[in-house]
């Protein structure tokens, strides 16, 4: 986080502190040892530096290691400084209460900054079927589990209130204001997830392997069979018609024989062709079909098999099915 500017209150009351932890810090190196009053000058020289982050990790491992009540008071300063209330307002309490008659001295400083910071901040009451051991984050902070029995102490404005338990997770951002009634963090089922919209969404499953695609249908033989049908009827009509001519040449009186022998050639010729593909129609119909059958057996439909039967002059189309 960028490190801030200092105000000039906020160095007075780090000069404040200092003054406090100096007399304490002679102590502090006979109790355990120096490691704990170097840390605490490391936070003393960055925070007159302007380094707040750095500050603050210096006067935390002082804290812990020393657990000195005073040093309760510069975190306090540094968390506000970086615009945790939240935080602050927990030190700067703890500091009262570790602190009892010892902080007379800094008790109405501390007060004052307590009063101010319950003014940014709003404790909350959440509710959710949540199962036990929840994990609970704000913002995407930790802090703690669900079921919660005491109210969460948060920063006014938008908050993101995040709950995980295993895979599942819910999330729900709800703009805090002072006075903020409960907050509930409303758990789907297994398998799902819940969005700050409120819907719920089913986890993504594994997607199915591709399978490999069929055979194409077999549209050229069914083509190929309906031109030859076309054709023979249109041969067909043409003989019709070739034969309807030679009919009329032969009812005109005086007509000759040549004038019968071209509509009759012409109609021999057109009903010899329209026999043909006639031939050629049920050939390729048989053929289409058969592919047809193969085609519907290999998507698992059905199978079965034709053939064709010479008998006289012509083909018998047959099948099993």
């Amino acid at each position: 986080m960028k490190s801030k500017i200092l105000s000039d209150a906020s160095r007075r009351l780090l000069a404040a502190a200092v003054v406090g932890l100096s007399l304490a810090a002679p102590a502090v190196a006979l109790a355990d040892d120096a490691e704990g009053v170097q840390h605490f000058e490391r936070g003393v020289a960055l925070y007159q530096d302007g380094s707040l982050e750095g500050a603050l990790t210096e006067f935390e491992a002082a804290y812990k290691i020393t657990k000195n009540f005073k040093l309760l008071f510069n975190i306090a300063l540094c968390q506000a400084d970086l615009g945790d209330p939240v935080g602050a307002l927990a030190s700067y309490e703890r500091y009262l209460a570790d602190g009892g008659g010892q902080v007379a001295g800094k008790s109405e400083q501390a007060r004052e900054q307590v009063a101010r910071l319950k003014r940014m901040v709003q404790p909350i009451t959440l509710t959710s079927d949540a199962p036990e051991g929840t994990e609970l984050f704000v913002d995407n902070v930790r802090v703690g589990t669900l079921p919660r029995t005491t109210p969460l102490v948060v920063k006014l404005g938008t908050r993101t209130f995040t709950a995980k338990h295993g895979e599942q997770t819910v999330t729900k951002a709800v703009t805090i204001v002072a006075g903020n009634g409960p907050v509930a963090l409303s758990f789907p089922s297994a398998g799902t997830s819940k969005s700050d919209s409120g819907t719920v969404r089913q986890e993504s499953a594994p997607k199915p392997a591709p399978q490999e695609a069929g055979p194409a249908a077999p549209w050229l033989p069914w083509t190929i069979a309906g031109i030859f049908g076309a054709s023979a009827t249109v041969t067909g009509l043409l003989a019709i018609d070739a034969r309807n001519d030679a009919a009329r040449a032969a009812a005109t009186y005086g007509s000759r024989t040549s004038d019968l022998d071209g509509p009759q050639k012409r109609a021999n010729s057109m009903a010899l062709a329209t026999d043909l593909l006639l031939g050629a129609t049920v050939v390729s119909a048989g053929i289409a079909t058969y592919f047809t059958i193969r085609w519907a057996g290999a998507d698992g439909k059905t199978t079965g098999r034709i053939h064709l039967t010479p008998r006289g002059t012509g083909v018998v189309l047959g099948g099993e099915f």
